[in-house]
């Protein structure tokens, strides 16, 4: 969709850059997509790698595996270093199947290797590569993962199943230097705070959004920028959003899940 191109066109694209590993980001709304491309592409050619990632593959793998059956193997949880030793396995003729954090099939049977560490310091990945479809919106993470254990939530269960128990932070610092990048490089109208939940009642939270806030003033970044919060993080961070509203938030989504009091007790 991003090229406005058709499976054809994307089968002639793969042939002429000769790639020979696809990654693709799944999730329920776009597997039966995925699941034609993937097809198309193996019956184009036979030797391509494929694997999928995201989401859907982490929390369904054996469903995927099976419904799939062209599809080499899936990432599991965070993606950044199990796909960049994945890809070095293959380019190195080493055994893939013994990366971390994948699942595969083999004679009919689906295996899932041993579980990764989790990545415990955001500050060490690099920034990702961006393509730009719309400059209206540019998103960008400053955490991982949610405090809360809602039961409906795919969040809890997609961390859970990485073993990984508590959020995770990027540093102020490190937050602000990809804003003034992405910033020179794109210019957007708005940054999208992707965060499952930028606000939170922690006192870590608060200090990290004190110096968000006198960071973009310091540096003179005139930028706009909106989040996602739940409900009760609104009152606890009250005296806070005063001050983000004057760096640029322009807009909270709250996480408001039912008027009903006997469905929210549900």
């Amino acid at each position: 969709p991003g090229e406005n191109i058709n499976v054809n066109e994307l089968c002639e694209l793969i042939e002429e850059k000769k790639y020979n590993i696809i990654g693709i980001t799944t999730y329920f709304y776009n597997f039966y997509n995925v699941m034609r491309i993937v097809s198309r592409l193996k019956r184009h050619n036979k030797d391509i790698f494929i694997f999928l990632g995201g989401y859907l593959p982490t929390l369904s793998y054996t469903m995927v595996l099976n419904k799939i059956k062209e599809v080499d193997c899936c990432v599991l949880g965070e993606g950044e270093y199990v796909c960049l030793e994945l890809i070095k396995a293959l380019e190195y003729g080493n055994n893939w199947k013994e990366v971390k954090n994948i699942a595969y099939r083999e004679n009919d049977i689906v295996h899932i290797s041993s579980l990764a560490e989790p990545i415990k310091e955001l500050d060490a990945l690099p920034f990702p590569k961006r393509v730009v479809l719309n400059k209206m919106f540019v998103p960008i993470s400053t955490s991982r993962g949610c405090y809360g254990k809602c039961n409906f939530c795919g969040v809890r269960e997609f961390y859970d199943q990485c073993s990984i128990k508590s959020m995770r932070f990027r540093s102020p610092e490190n937050v602000i230097q990809e804003i003034e990048q992405i910033q020179k490089n794109i210019d957007p109208d708005i940054f999208l705070i992707s965060d499952e939940t930028f606000l939170s009642a922690s006192k870590m939270r608060k200090k990290w959004l004190e110096q968000f806030c006198l960071l973009l003033k310091k540096k003179k970044l005139n930028i706009k920028f909106q989040a996602l919060a739940r409900a009760n993080d609104l009152i606890s961070n009250k005296e806070l959003l005063e001050k983000l509203k004057n760096v640029g938030l322009i807009n909270i989504f709250i996480g408001i899940e039912s008027f009903v009091q006997r469905q929210l007790d549900f």
